[in-house]
């Protein structure tokens, strides 16, 4: 048996300008066909929108880096970086994941691969700066492998088409039973999104990647914060519009899809998560959540509900009085300066797919509402949303609610915040709590754009 296996792409482009500060976050998603569910539309299946993510029983997860390109080449020549000296530099982004008290994912370099070839679904979580993919700016890329539908999962079954058993009935957790260097699976039930392979690629042949202090070579690029970032992804997290967290602070989020690699000040900055990547972790792999496993508490451990609340509620369009989907819905605080500082976001909305389940083929996209949630540790905070644009990244970079929102209309109003007048009204949230309907009607303005 070999289950319905999708697969996810998402990379970090080469900086190449900043326009003025946006805010979103949140999670990778995948449209989900579990049991096939007849749409109104004859031949089609409903596919709903599930969040992709590893298993509990596969964690930690465990990486190999290729060493078959030793030392890493690079087109700019000295300082040349040896597999060796990469490994740490790898696993120090791995750790500031891991360490975050309230979210119980952790990630590890557990050895080397001698993969001559492309990586790919072949049950090894692969880091590599081998590849024969070549995409102006792009600097890496985290390919993730889950399950497009839930599956059940048996003793023997073969996920890769190798060949070799890739589930057992003898094991629990997820390991290497049989010694061959890939994973096997403990048999039993996934659901839709779960991740079963990923895969980190380095674009060695277009950057220079360094662990030493960042340099202002725009094709040379500081291996951590870079690898901080593609692991953001590799356990679940989309990427985010804070391009600059407050008027004085212009440092953007990790989970930002450009990277300034001439700026060394900034190569130094994404090296440090902020606080929205920690409570959108947190709220994936919430620690506390079970009483036993990797969600137990642990020495070390913090309940997610102990440090951070939700903000729930939906955004509608003024004008037009219809739901949207896709919108920037963002929480601000004062910092300890006093300066308003971004601290989480959200995108807005539900959307469901017909699909054709032969092809597997997304042919039509419905909206169902404008529901957003933003995790958020305690404390009192704005409310703000905007539409999605242009800038500073196109809105199919990020998730299926951006890639497909703008299609149903709504994202012609101007930025504003929950609440009457300029500031708009301030939200308290409690620690294991959520404050709900905090629902956004846009302003009935008219948006005029250049033609």
């Amino acid at each position: 048996m070999r289950p319905n296996l999708a697969r996810t792409l998402v990379c970090l482009f080469l900086f190449c300008q900043m326009p003025s500060p946006v805010q979103a976050g949140g999670n990778m998603e995948t449209i989900d066909i579990t049991g096939l569910v007849p749409s109104p539309i004859p031949g089609l299946v409903i596919g709903r929108v599930a969040p992709v993510k590893w298993d509990a029983r596969c964690l930690p997860v465990r990486y190999r880096v290729n060493d078959t390109l030793d030392p890493i080449p690079n087109p700019l020549g000295s300082p040349v970086l040896t597999v060796d000296g990469a490994v740490p530099a790898l696993q120090q982004a791995l750790d500031l994941w891991n360490d975050i008290p309230t979210s119980f994912i952790e990630m590890e370099i557990v050895g080397t691969t001698g993969n001559a070839g492309e990586s790919g679904l072949d049950m090894v979580n692969e880091v590599t700066f081998r590849t024969s993919l070549r995409e102006p700016g792009l600097l890496a890329l985290s390919v993730s492998f889950h399950f497009a539908d839930d599956a059940i999962l048996i003793d023997g079954d073969d996920l890769d088409g190798d060949g070799d058993p890739d589930v057992s009935s003898e094991i629990s957790v997820c390991e290497d039973v049989d010694g061959d260097g890939d994973i096997e699976l403990p048999a039993g039930v996934y659901k839709s999104g779960t991740i079963v392979d990923n895969d980190v690629i380095f674009f060695s042949h277009a950057f220079r990647f360094t662990v030493g202090p960042p340099d202002a070579n725009a094709a040379s690029a500081d291996l951590m914060a870079v690898a901080l970032h593609e692991f953001g992804h590799s356990h679940g997290l989309a990427h985010s519009l804070t391009n600059q967290l407050n008027a004085t602070d212009g440092r953007a989020a990790v989970m930002f899809p450009m990277f300034n690699s001439a700026d060394p000040q900034s190569e130094l900055t994404a090296r440090t998560l902020t606080t929205e990547e920690i409570a959108w972790s947190s709220f994936t792999y919430p620690e506390g959540s079970e009483r036993s496993g990797p969600a137990a508490l642990g020495h070390g451990d913090v309940a997610f509900d102990r440090v951070f609340g939700r903000i729930r509620g939906e955004v509608k369009h003024g004008t037009l009085n219809q739901e949207i989907v896709g919108a920037n819905v963002f929480a601000v605080a004062k910092d300890e300066d006093g300066v308003d500082t971004i601290v989480s976001s959200g995108f807005s909305g539900t959307i469901r797919f017909h699909v054709d389940p032969v092809t597997g083929e997304a042919l039509f996209v419905e909206s169902l509402n404008g529901k957003y949630v933003v995790p958020v540790p305690s404390g009192e905070f704005r409310l703000g949303v905007e539409p999605l644009d242009e800038f500073p990244a196109f809105g199919f970079t990020f998730n299926l609610k951006t890639e497909f929102g703008p299609l149903f209309g709504g994202h012609d109003f101007d930025e504003e915040f929950l609440g009457r007048g300029r500031r708009g009204r301030t939200i308290a949230v409690k620690p294991g709590k959520t404050v709900k309907q905090m629902n956004i009607v846009t302003n009935r303005t008219v948006r005029i754009d250049n033609f």
